[in-house]
């Protein structure tokens, strides 16, 4: 059970309600014209762009997404973008999800594990697993097996593919004693998996900036706070690309 005034990704607004309308109305155009599902490449379309670079697929929650600024300004393609400008381009599926979890489902309907079964071609190279902060309230021993039924479904689809789970961060030095348990058991689960793990509240990852890099919401990151997520991911995806 949530604790009381205790915010978490899940919060929904008429903001949100507004956007998930238009991204469904997208959705159906994309899946009228080709068949798939939207935000899924198709298999010729993954065959095509495999000499623009190696896949690289997101499998995350609304840090993600870039939620609160827009999918333009996400860390994830703002990575794609940097990479490419870099001569060394990838080929990047966001699967995140606003509200998604290891243990709960996103707008979308999926957990972390239901995107990597959705989201991951064969070719796939790289999985990037960042989060969640929305497990809390859940129950947290279970993270860890869901961890490793994450990186199993990966290798199912993508049996070559380097997996990188990463923790949640915590914005301030005083960590909830519910999120370390979170990262503890992510850990615990890469481990298991044989999967690289990268520890943002180790790392001390925002905490020194959170008035410029977190939003008035005190949960999503500003442009700002993208920007410092790209360069945080770029050092540690490029060493395993």
């Amino acid at each position: 059970m949530k604790r009381a005034g205790q915010r978490t990704r899940r919060n929904r607004s008429l903001l949100v309600f507004g956007t998930a309308v238009v991204v469904l109305m997208l959705a159906a155009c994309v899946s009228d014209a080709t068949g798939d599902v939207a935000g899924t490449l198709a298999p010729s379309e993954f065959a095509a762009n495999a000499s623009n670079g190696p896949t690289v697929v997101v499998i995350g929650d609304s840090i993600s997404t870039g939620f609160q600024t827009s999918a333009a300004d996400a860390w994830p393609t703002r990575l794609e973008q940097k990479l490419a400008a870099e001569g060394t381009p990838i080929v990047l599926v966001n699967a995140a999800e606003n509200g998604a979890g290891y243990l709960v489902e996103g707008d979308g309907g999926k957990t972390f594990e239901q995107q990597a079964a959705t989201q991951v071609p064969s070719q796939t190279q790289l999985v990037v697993v960042y989060g969640s902060e929305n497990d809390l309230g859940s129950e947290l021993g279970d993270i860890s097996s869901q961890v490793a039924n994450t990186a199993a479904t990966v290798k199912a689809h993508a049996p070559q593919a380097t997996l990188l789970f990463v923790g949640p961060a915590s914005y301030s030095p005083e960590v909830d004693p519910d999120l370390l348990m979170i990262r503890d058991q992510i850990k615990s689960g890469a481990q298991s998996a044989g999967a690289k793990f990268a520890d943002p509240i180790e790392d001390h990852w925002i905490m020194d900036d959170k008035s410029e890099l977190i939003g008035p919401d005190g949960d999503h990151p500003t442009v700002a706070g993208h920007v410092y997520l790209e360069q945080k991911f770029e050092a540690l995806i490029k060493p395993l690309l």
